[in-house]
């Protein structure tokens, strides 16, 4: 399920609390056909870095992506 932000929702601050009435979408079923080594890549099985992200998605404006992702832009 995804939740749609809605006309006054805050979007880069993560401790603001959305609205209960949002929109929300039901994208799907995620199915993994195969898998990649972690070896060389930009996450590891430690980390979880929010601003790995496939080609065409882009990160909010949110401040606390920076944070949680370990590389320096």
């Amino acid at each position: 399920m995804t939740t749609v932000a809605g006309a006054h929702d805050v979007i880069n601050d993560p401790s603001q609390i959305w609205a209960q009435d949002d929109q929300t979408i039901d994208a799907g079923t995620l199915t993994l056909n195969s898998i990649k080594s972690e070896d060389d890549a930009p996450c590891t099985g430690i980390t979880f870095d929010p601003l790995v992200l496939p080609p065409g998605i882009q990160p909010s404006d949110d401040p606390i992506l920076q944070v949680r992702s370990y590389r320096t832009f």
